[in-house]
């Protein structure tokens, strides 16, 4: 089961000497707010809600309570639990960040770096890759230890997808026009790096059935695709492409053009199929269990998201 911690700020002291505070809540489906638990007294500033499902939004309401009796306005809040552990890598801030699952608010956040242009979990070991592109580095930090392995020497490193079988980083090298191989552990991986020269290798997704490598060429105007070997098995033209990201169920990959304003179906043997115009499209993800596609559209300012593959994409529409 999961929870929900709620904190807060108490008053100075001289605001009042004798209160405490009063906490409800109301669970998506339920009509009326309950309170949870007796009345706390005035030097909490933190409750740990247990028990809770997931994805089921609750609301929450904190009175303060003065002789037994609660105030006027209460202080709100809102949480839906769930087991993600998302992180996401400010490239302005240089900052690292942890977020709640439902993306309400910041967790934790840790600094050390220039410029960190992306991020990857690896979930088995519970640590981030971040590509710090300005340092010329790439970055394993465990957020448990507080520990970090550095692997130093890129030019730019802005991608970066780990596969799925043996946990190894691929990292795309837009100062070198190179993609990288490297074990979990940070040695060269085998192979070491792809073959290809690849112009502005700026985004990277591994299949993660396959393990199958997609590379959006952005200077090359292609999608490229390689075997966990590092073998060339296509490339798919599109111009100017951004991110790709895989459908774990059929194979195939979706493709951005924040340039081109498109969005892109390509199968898994590389041929184009459905395309759709979006604002600035950039990042782009597939969520395998509920059959949707998410694309965010920089440039307009909105995030998009639809049926996968066969079941009557909109991609020019429902935004927020």
């Amino acid at each position: 089961p999961s929870l929900v911690e709620l904190r807060w700020t108490p008053p100075p002291p001289y605001i009042a000497d004798d209160f405490g505070y009063r906490l409800f809540r109301r669970v998506a489906g339920e009509a009326d707010f309950s309170q949870i638990g007796t009345d706390l007294d005035r030097n909490a500033s933190y409750y740990a809600d247990f028990g809770l499902t997931d994805g089921a939004l609750h609301e929450y309401r904190l009175y303060y309570v003065f002789d037994g009796i609660s105030g006027g306005l209460p202080a709100e809040g809102v949480a839906t639990p769930g087991p993600l552990r998302p992180w996401c890598a400010d490239f302005a801030l240089a900052r690292l960040f942890a977020i709640t699952p439902d993306g309400r608010h910041t967790v934790a956040e840790h600094g050390g770096f220039i410029a960190p242009s992306y991020a990857a979990v690896d979930r088995s070991r519970g640590t981030v890759w971040i590509s710090d592109t300005y340092d010329g580095r790439v970055v394993n930090f465990n957020p448990a230890t507080g520990g970090r392995l550095n692997i130093s020497g890129l030019a730019e490193p802005v991608a970066l997808a780990l596969d799925p079988f043996d946990l190894s980083l691929w990292v795309g090298d837009q100062g070198r026009d190179s993609v990288y191989h490297y074990a979990a552990s940070g040695a060269r991986g085998n192979p070491s790096r792809l073959p290809a020269t690849l112009l502005d290798p700026i985004g990277l997704a591994c299949d993660p059935t396959t393990g199958m490598l997609w590379v959006c060429e952005r200077g090359g105007n292609a999608v490229r695709r390689f075997s966990r070997a590092g073998a060339s098995l296509g490339s798919t033209p599109l111009a100017t492409p951004s991110r790709v990201a895989v459908d774990s169920l059929t194979g195939e990959a979706w493709a951005t053009s924040f340039a081109g304003g498109l969005g892109v179906r390509i199968t898994a043997t590389g041929e184009a199929q459905d395309s759709g115009a979006l604002s600035g499209p950039i990042g782009v993800g597939v969520d395998t269990r509920r059959g949707r596609l998410w694309v965010a559209g920089a440039r307009a300012g909105h995030g998009v998201g639809m049926p996968r593959a066969g079941q009557g994409p909109d991609l020019s529409g429902g935004g927020w």
